[in-house]
């Protein structure tokens, strides 16, 4: 018997069997793929669900509208998703309900796995750095004098002052992450943290339709700042803070242009 490509059989006594690519696909990329970027977020960009959903849509086709393979096919996928959201939830402490998300149709539970992954996982790096740039230019004028009544760093501070026409911007500056510690530790309700990003994309959209309809109850700011913020400092950490860093200067040259406009 010679066999497509994509296919495996198995055989038990006189009947064969077929065992779905789609449930290895589940396996392999939780196990060799998923699961890790999970566990660091810096792990990698790649997005994996793409893979899957291309599976998944090639076996719904292959089924060629047989009731039975279309129903088993589809709790493959709601079971694969179920563990992507609460792999997430588990990692953010974002305590999701359960019962909502087990409610969900097919396509809804498939947005929520695919937002939540997007969001937290594949965009990590890009939104963290996003977040604390907006909370250091927002709160720049209190991190500026907590820093005054602090130690500084003068040195730094004095070189930047030089090229930076603005005192507050080269404190900030010269002291980056301290400002950062600063406002890590703000109070931030899930709600005032996903306002923070553009409600168009697509990841920030399933997000926030989560936190306002019950899927998402926890209070996970703090937890989805720890992968960068809640171990030693490393390349990483440097990553972010240079993110924040170039986020705060191009403030500063939009600073610089609109007062120069006024004049």
């Amino acid at each position: 018997m010679r066999l497509a490509a994509d296919e495996t059989l198995e055989r038990f006594d006189e009947n064969v069997v077929r065992v779905s690519t789609l449930e290895d696909l589940d396996d392999e990329l939780i196990d060799e793929c998923i699961g890790e970027q999970i566990k660091d977020p810096f792990f990698s960009r790649s997005n994996y669900l793409e893979e899957f959903k291309e599976n998944y849509d090639e076996e719904l086709e292959d089924a060629n509208d047989d009731p039975d393979e279309i129903s088993r096919i589809n709790t493959i996928a709601s079971n694969f998703y179920y563990k992507i959201i609460y792999m997430i939830e588990n990692k953010f402490n974002l305590d999701i309900d359960h019962d909502v998300v087990e409610s969900l149709s097919n396509d809804a539970l498939r947005n929520v796995a695919e937002g939540l992954y997007e969001f937290f996982i594949v965009n990590y790096v890009d939104n963290v750095s996003y977040y604390l740039s907006d909370r250091v230019i927002s709160f720049k004028d209190n991190i500026i004098d907590t820093l005054k009544d602090g130690n500084t760093n003068n040195v730094v501070m004095s070189a930047l002052v030089a090229k930076i026409n603005d005192k507050g911007y080269a404190y900030i500056l010269a002291n980056i992450n301290k400002s950062i510690n600063i406002v890590k530790d703000m109070e931030t309700s899930p709600e005032e943290f996903i306002n923070v990003f553009n409600g168009e994309e697509f990841g920030t959209a399933i997000v926030k339709y989560s936190i306002l309809n019950g899927i998402i109850c926890g209070d996970f700011v703090n937890d989805f700042l720890k992968p960068t913020l809640g171990h030693s400092q490393d390349d990483m950490y440097d990553l972010v803070v240079l993110n924040v860093q170039q986020a705060v200067y191009r403030d500063y040259r939009k600073f610089i242009r609109a007062k120069a406009g006024e004049n």
